[in-house]
């Protein structure tokens, strides 16, 4: 012990430097303990801020072509009215001859539709119509109007496409029906032939007049 200072002044010596070092030491421990005991943040993962999704645009409507125009149909041809069944032939214009058309009364039965034929001076009448091949049946009544001479005598005949189809005489108070087939014929003749006595030596026969009542043809 160096001289000079006695036992006592070491032990306020070591008093003074040896225990400030021992408390520093021993609160330097107690601090590291427990520090190396206290459990460590675990630091939070900082999560990538997820990004937000674009917003889809909707999609855009496909362009509607405008509708076509639709295709006007051809105007409907007007529909052509059917032939009448039935023709009577004082409505029917003669290629050759002639005939009166007016209504006429013959064997006491009256006819609106009438063809009447006259002789004048021993002429035999006679009157043609073209059927054109469009008619199947030939009707009507054969008679002598009922103000014809009381003496009337007469042939008539009837001809189809030139073929003598049907003849008959008449009479007054006298008729004889008609019914022919006309199918596929294109003329028709109707011919008088007088054999009335004449009623004077100049005169031709003076029979009639002659009627064809209801003279039609029909399909």
């Amino acid at each position: 012990m160096p001289s000079g200072f006695t036992k006592t002044g070491w032990k306020r010596i070591l008093e003074l430097v040896v225990a400030p070092v021992v408390v520093g030491l021993i609160i330097a421990l107690i601090t590291h303990t427990l520090l190396e005991g206290s459990p460590r943040p675990t630091p939070t993962p900082t999560s990538s801020p997820t990004p937000s999704p674009s917003p889809t645009p909707p999609p855009s409507p496909s362009p509607t072509p405008p509708p076509s125009p639709s295709p006007t149909p051809p105007p409907s041809p007007s529909p052509t009215p059917p032939p009448p069944s039935a023709q009577y032939l004082d409505q029917m214009q003669p290629v050759e001859g002639q005939a009166t058309t007016d209504p006429a009364t013959a064997n006491g039965h009256f006819y609106v539709h009438a063809l009447t034929l006259s002789d004048y001076f021993g002429y035999s009448p006679a009157v043609e119509y073209n059927l054109g091949r469009n008619w199947k049946r030939l009707k009507g009544t054969m008679s002598v109007r009922d103000n014809a001479d009381a003496n009337t005598n007469a042939q008539f005949t009837i001809f189809l496409d030139g073929r003598e189809a049907m003849t008959g005489n008449l009479r007054l108070g006298s008729e004889t029906p008609v019914d022919l087939d006309v199918g596929g014929v294109l003329r028709l003749r109707f011919e008088i032939k007088d054999l009335s006595p004449p009623a004077c030596a100049i005169c031709g026969p003076g029979g009639g007049p002659f009627i064809w009542g209801d003279a039609r043809v029909t399909r």
